[in-house]
C-alpha cells in the first residue's frame, strides 16, 4: 500500500504525571517551531488500557494557545490498545458505559476519532490509511489548507527571518547552502524564539 509523504511531530504528554514544567515549556516551543506554518491535524493519543492522565488539560492548553478551532476542527482523538476491549464490546459502547470522560474528549474534538490496535501488517496499513482519510476530512471541513492562527504566523515569520540571517552569513563567509540544509538548520534555532512563544509558555504554566 502506498502512502503520501507525512511528517509527524511527536510530543510527550504535556500534563501527564511524568511531565515536569520545564519539559512542558520546551515541548510547547518545539511543537510550534517544528509544525510551522501549521499542521493539518493534531492527534491526541489516548491509550484505553490506562486511566486518564492529563488529556483534558492538554486540550485546554491547546485551546488557549491556538484558539477553539484547533480543538474543535483540527484535533483527532486517536485511541490505542483497543484490542484489549472485550471482543463483543464496541468502542462506542465501552466509552458510554465506562469512560464518559473520554466521550467528552471526543465531543470537544468535533467527534473526530480513530482507533489503532496491534494487528498484522495489512490491517495496520489499512487503519493508517483510514486515519489519513479522517485527517483529510477534518481539514476539508475546516475550510483551510492547514491549521493556522496568529501565533503560527508569528513563529513562521521568525523562522523566515532566521533563515535569511543564516543565508546572508553563509554568503558573507563565501559558503553555499541549499534549501534543504537551510530548512534543517532552522527548527533547532527557532526553539530559541522566546519572545514569540513566551506567552504560550506562560499560558501553559497558568493552566498547570
Amino acid at each position: 500500500m502506498t502512502f503520501p509523504q507525512v511528517t509527524v511531530v511527536s510530543s510527550s504528554d504535556w500534563f501527564g504525571s511524568a511531565c515536569i514544567p520545564e519539559d512542558r515549556k520546551r515541548q510547547l516551543c518545539s511543537l510550534l517551531a517544528l509544525s510551522s506554518p501549521g499542521p493539518h491535524a493534531f492527534l491526541l493519543c489516548v491509550p484505553l488500557n490506562q486511566p486518564a492522565d492529563g488529556e483534558a488539560k492538554a486540550l485546554d492548553v491547546l485551546e488557549q494557545l491556538l484558539g477553539p478551532a484547533a480543538v474543535q476542527n483540527n484535533t483527532v482523538v486517536l485511541f490505542t490498545h483497543t484490542e484489549e476491549l472485550d471482543p463483543e464490546e464496541r468502542l462506542e459502547e465501552y466509552l458510554l458505559t465506562w469512560r464518559k470522560d473520554l466521550t467528552e474528549l471526543v465531543k470537544r474534538c468535533g467527534d473526530h476519532y480513530h482507533t489503532l490496535e496491534a494487528q498484522g501488517k495489512t490491517e495496520t496499513e489499512e487503519a493508517v490509511r483510514e486515519l489519513l482519510d479522517k485527517v483529510d476530512q477534518a481539514v476539508n471541513e475546516s475550510g483551510m489548507e492547514h491549521f493556522s492562527c496568529q501565533l503560527y504566523q508569528d513563529v513562521e515569520e521568525q523562522i523566515q527571518k532566521r533563515q535569511e540571517e543564516i543565508l546572508k552569513q553563509r554568503q558573507a563567509d563565501g559558503l553555499n547552502i541549499d534549501t534543504e540544509d537551510l530548512e534543517a538548520r532552522c527548527p533547532s534555532v527557532s526553539l530559541l524564539l522566546v519572545e514569540t512563544v513566551g506567552h504560550a509558555e506562560r499560558l501553559a504554566m497558568e493552566a498547570a
